[in-house]
């Protein structure tokens, strides 16, 4: 399927090579039989679209397996053991628990193993939300131990509480840290993707991509939200009157945010302004050298003395031009290097460019 026809959770999860290749590899592990830990620290974007991508794919792999979703914000008794909330859940639906075990917790584990409570079933805990519960559910999946058949049984556990790691995992369980496998390129291919959609020059697609992957990484459907919602030939995202993104909040997390976008701007117009400086010294060589040649002095850059047309920075362009001894710029010419020098000068003083003078770089208009 066209990835411009498809939403934007189906994207994130179906497409982009790090969130499609998690989905791969918990389905893996299923299907050969591995219980599985998975999450990590922050946002994991639409969560529910991807717990139905990996049972969709696991249903296509083993059909016969259900996944049993349960949500232990709402769901799990931290007063029962794991193993006695389960065999109160199953009782609603399955008659063997009915009133087939009598003995203490220790032996739960046992009996649902050798009577086939679990069999053909996935146990999905989500909504992990606090140490404790993630506690007791890793020690009863870790308890559980099957001869890795999936139709034994298995269990996982998703929960983004803190940072992951593997630790001393038995061969039985999988992990998957979601912010290993999950990296910025993947937040800015699907930042890319979304911004291809719109109808603006590819220059502004580059840079919206840049610039909301740049803000958003860690919170993706936040980003997807800014990239639809903000007209960014109008709107400027780092002011507080036009841009959505720093209304509300406080002075400190504003000046985090203006950094982030003259970052981004720094990484993508920064080197744009410096191309189109090397066309001009490329179009007027011979012209710049004699004029830097006849300059002598007046043509020392920060303490070095410049003989090369490519090495003349835009405000040492400016002073020959001003001084006479470079006569040949075109009026127009003249007046697009006093622009990018604009440009330049507000980036090396960690200001932002605004939508305006960002539209005239992409327009393609400062082209020589």
């Amino acid at each position: 399927m066209p990835d411009d026809i498809l939403d934007d959770d189906a994207l994130w999860w179906n497409i982009i090579t790090g969130p499609s290749r998690l989905v791969k590899a918990i389905v893996s592990d299923l299907t050969e039989g591995r219980s599985v830990l998975f999450g990590g620290s922050g946002a994991c974007p639409w969560k529910e679209k991807m717990r139905r991508c990996v049972e969709l794919a696991l249903s296509e792999k083993m059909f016969e397996l259900i996944v049993d979703f349960i949500d232990c914000a709402q769901e799990d008794d931290p007063n029962l053991s794991v193993g006695r909330y389960l065999l109160t859940r199953l009782r609603r639906t399955d008659s063997r628990v009915a009133y087939g075990y009598r003995g203490d917790d220790e032996g739960i584990i046992q009996y649902l193993r050798d009577n086939g409570i679990l069999k053909n079933r996935v146990l999905w805990l989500k909504r992990v939300e606090n140490e404790e519960q993630l506690r007791r559910w890793l020690v009863f999946c870790l308890q559980y131990e099957t001869n890795r058949d999936p139709s034994d049984g298995l269990i996982v556990i998703e929960t983004f509480l803190k940072q992951l790691t593997a630790g001393s995992l038995p061969e039985h369980v999988a992990f998957h840290n979601y912010n290993i496998m999950v990296t910025p390129h993947d937040t800015l291919s699907f930042c890319s993707l979304l911004s291809a959609r719109s109808n603006i020059s590819g220059l502004w697609k580059q840079y919206i991509a840049t610039l909301a992957a740049t803000l958003f990484y860690g919170n993706i459907e936040q980003g997807a939200l800014f990239i639809k919602n903000t007209d960014f030939r109008v709107q400027d995202p780092a002011d507080r009157q036009s841009g959505a993104l720093l209304r509300g909040v406080n002075a400190k997390r504003a000046l985090e945010l203006q950094r982030m976008v003259w970052k981004a701007q720094l990484q993508f117009v920064f080197p744009l302004i410096e191309e189109t400086r090397i066309d001009l010294a490329g179009k007027y060589k011979p012209e710049i050298d004699a004029a830097l040649l006849q300059a002598g002095m007046d043509a020392m850059w920060y303490g070095q003395q410049i003989t090369d047309a490519y090495s003349a920075e835009l405000g040492l362009l400016i002073r020959l031009s001003d001084s006479h001894y470079l006569v040949a710029f075109q009026n127009e010419d003249k007046q697009r290097i006093k622009f990018l020098h604009a440009c330049r000068n507000k980036l090396a003083h960690m200001k932002c460019c605004s939508p305006e003078e960002l539209d005239i770089l992409f327009s393609g208009s400062l082209s020589v």
